[in-house]
């Protein structure tokens, strides 16, 4: 009797880890599929999403001053005074006021004059910023590392047009511009070959998952950049420093920049920078056919930036 009990709870036991084991086992085969066939390719949500959007008016907000005022309790106490000393005070202090009234008009007068002054400055400070932000329709990012493919020497070039990023000009002195976060999607990074590309998604910078979409750029310094003023047609070389996020890691790296204003409303740009993949903690497993993969990798963005009008 008891035999049959202990195999009716075996038989009960095998119906339900079947089910489980089942489900598992469809979790195990789709998740290794999208990681054989990288994943989703398309985006999650757009790049200007990822990338914080700058405002000329917050940036050139000028913080007005505030007058400091003394606590009454803080004051201190005045000896007190007989009558007579009294009434030659009165009598001086009127004087005093009928010579300070003249002064105080003028004062006024004065600090109107400085806040229209300041008010000019501010106006002509707007004019002489402007702010501009990447069309990704005209610009592109790119990635590219060196291959050994079937005993040829070649170089991989992986491109995307989905990046985001806004900038303000100071046109009279270049050194006091700024640049916002840059965001590239690294998911729609495109090669030659889909396989490398299927690779790229799911194993090398698993973009297929919606933390490591974004490849990001959040400056931090100007490096060589001139405070002559610029025109349309002239051309500013500079560097520019900044922590470079590629997955969860982030690095301190350098762009060696161009930027060309091409028109009062139209800049056009090129940066470009060498990384160890490995210092992001990326490794690359070659498949059979390929025989060599080089450690360095160059980043390059060529960017068109349109001017916003904020009215």
């Amino acid at each position: 009797m008891s035999q049959q009990k202990s195999h009716g709870n075996s038989n009960r036991l095998v119906w339900i880890l079947v089910p489980i084991a089942f489900i598992a086992g469809i979790a195990v085969g789709v998740g290794g599929l999208l990681w054989a066939t990288g994943g989703n390719s398309e985006p999650s949500r757009d790049v200007s999403e990822a990338a914080a959007t700058l405002s000329l008016a917050e940036a050139t907000e000028v913080m007005s001053p505030t007058e400091t005022v003394v606590p009454a309790e803080e004051m201190e106490p005045t000896e007190a005074m007989d009558p007579t000393e009294e009434v030659a005070a009165t009598e001086e202090m009127d004087a005093t006021e009928e010579m300070a009234a003249p002064t105080e008009e003028m004062a006024a007068t004065d600090a109107e004059e400085a806040s229209a002054d300041t008010q000019s400055v501010s106006s002509e400070g707007d004019a002489e910023r402007a702010l501009f932000r990447i069309t990704p329709d005209e610009s592109e990012a790119r990635f590219k590392i060196d291959e050994t493919l079937m005993g040829n020497d070649i170089v991989v070039v992986g491109t995307t047009n989905d990046i985001a990023g806004d900038m303000i000009i100071n046109l009279t002195s270049p050194a006091g511009s700024q640049l916002g976060e840059i965001a590239v999607s690294a998911r729609t990074l495109k090669t030659d070959e889909e396989f490398r590309n299927q690779a790229i998604r799911g194993r090398i910078l698993m973009s297929s998952q919606d933390e490591y979409e974004f490849v990001t750029f959040e400056p931090t310094e100007f490096v060589s950049l001139s405070s002559d003023p610029v025109a349309v047609g002239d051309t500013v070389e500079f560097q520019i420093t900044g922590d470079l996020t590629i997955r969860d890691t982030t690095q301190s790296v350098t762009f060696d920049t161009t930027v060309t204003l091409e028109s009062e409303d139209r800049i056009t740009g090129f940066a470009t920078t060498d990384i160890l993949y490995a210092d992001y903690g990326i490794s690359i497993q070659a498949p059979p056919s390929v025989s060599g993969i080089g450690d360095v990798v160059t980043l390059e963005l060529d960017f068109v930036a349109l001017k916003v009008d904020e009215s």
